[in-house]
């Protein structure tokens, strides 16, 4: 939980810290089409339901959210919302790692030692609509380091798809631990914070 970028004292938030993960709510991470296996259906029971997660038996209340993916899987997503509702939210950008702002993106990519010693000046500064339209190794191999032509320059690009515009970043795992030490309240963009606010809201209702 990072604070939000305002005085939490005249907030609805001022009390958050009071909720604890594990006891008053949990993440469960479901990349990509495995949400195929999660039932939040109400009315759903093991008697008619037999090859999936209830999710109301594991968890109680879910908030679900996916990544916008090109709109993909429309009638998945509907059926998830008729199921939620206001549990229900669809990001504003392809993937989550999207919602990343240009400043944490840039130090992120100096961490890595083929990128530690370039220069920042040559950096190109992505417009909004690009995070919206095409996915993070993209922007940055084709847009932010796009003036860079030297050799052993590490790619973060993908390759996993000939849709040049398609391609999402390699290693998320380690390029997100790596954004993580970047992260400050200041430096949230508001989509993020829009989706933390979502999260904390979902989290007082249910432990009232």
């Amino acid at each position: 939980y990072y604070d939000l970028p305002y005085n939490k004292k005249k907030s609805k938030y001022k009390h958050i810290e009071k909720y604890k993960e594990g006891t008053h709510y949990s993440f469960v991470l479901s990349g990509g089409d495995s949400i195929i296996h999660w039932d939040f259906d109400e009315l759903s029971n093991t008697d008619i339901t037999h090859d999936k997660i209830i999710a109301r038996y594991l968890c109680g209340k879910g908030f679900v959210i996916v990544d916008s993916d090109y709109k993909k899987n429309p009638k998945r997503k509907k059926k998830l919302k008729d199921e939620l509702g206001l549990n229900f939210y669809e990001l504003p950008v392809i993937e989550i790692e999207n919602l990343l702002n240009y400043e944490i993106i840039k130090k992120t990519i100096k961490t890595y030692a083929t990128c530690s010693n370039l220069d920042e000046l040559k950096f190109v500064t992505p417009s909004q609509e690009v995070f919206k339209s095409k996915r993070l190794g993209y922007i940055i191999d084709k847009v932010i380091m796009k003036n860079f032509k030297e050799k052993g320059i590490k790619k973060f690009t993908k390759k996993t798809t000939n849709n040049e515009t398609n391609k999402t970043i390699n290693n998320k795992v380690e390029f997100c631990n790596k954004a993580l030490d970047f992260i400050t309240p200041e430096s949230l963009s508001p989509s993020s914070i829009k989706v933390i606010e979502k999260i904390l809201d979902f989290i007082i209702e249910h432990n009232k």
